[in-house]
């Protein structure tokens, strides 16, 4: 017959650990937990090397014109140029009309004067002072003669006419001194006319040589004509 279980007894002491035992299966893949708080981003890292360089891409389309700029400021003024050749001399006019104007230069022409084709006047004084008196001899003046050249004899009907305006010399040698009476009259010409290029002188006798490039007056005026054809005719040498 069993008897009664007896009382417990005291524990004894721990034994030494057993061998590990062999794995055991894998057990089943739990559940993903849920994502964690994004973490701090890192150091940039260094550069890479560059890549290769591609090739030229095709021509893009030409873009519209874009609107016109402002206008600029104006540049520095370039040199003058130089002077053209002159031109070829036109043909003549036709002559104007006949005026009842007769121009006069009341200033009086030196001795060695020309006178311009372009000058409108037809009456000239000339100036023929600085005679001596009794420069001709006792009792005679000659005065100072004064030459003048015309202008070129291309106008036809052209006049000039040259006045000396001395016509007296006194004793102290000045001329028209109407308050000295022993002032002397001139008695030789006083007025020489001469030419210009290709012209010709058609004179009168006046007691001088002739000559086709001089003319001069008796005493004190010298009148002279143009054909327009290079002729001057003289038709007034008178005292």
């Amino acid at each position: 017959m069993t008897g009664p279980t007896g009382q417990v007894g005291a524990l004894g002491p721990i034994g030494p650990t057993g061998p590990s035992g062999s794995t055991g299966a894998a057990g089943a893949t739990g559940s993903t937990g849920a994502a964690g708080a994004t973490g701090s981003a890192g150091p940039t890292g260094a550069a890479g090397p560059q890549g290769a360089t591609g090739g030229v891409g095709a021509t893009g389309p030409q873009g519209a014109i874009g609107p016109t700029g402002s206008k600029g400021t104006a540049g520095l003024q370039g040199a003058t140029g130089t002077s053209g050749s002159q031109g070829p001399t036109g043909s003549q006019g036709t002559n104007g009309a006949t005026s009842d104007v007769f121009n006069f230069n009341t200033t009086p022409l030196s001795s060695g004067a020309t006178i311009s084709d372009s000058d409108t006047n037809m009456y000239y004084l000339v100036n023929n002072s600085g005679g001596v008196q009794g420069s001709g001899g006792t009792g005679q003046t000659i005065g100072h003669s004064v030459t003048i050249t015309l202008p070129d004899a291309t106008i036809a009907g052209r006049v000039v006419v040259l006045i000396a305006t001395c016509r007296t010399i006194s004793s102290g040698n000045s001329c028209n001194v109407v308050t000295d009476g022993n002032s002397e009259p001139i008695a030789a010409s006083q007025v020489t006319a001469g030419i210009q290029g290709s012209d010709t002188i058609v004179t009168i006798d006046n007691g001088a040589s002739p000559s086709s490039t001089q003319a001069k007056a008796q005493d004190f005026t010298l009148s002279l004509v143009s054909d327009g054809n290079h002729h001057w005719y003289v038709f007034d040498s008178g005292q």
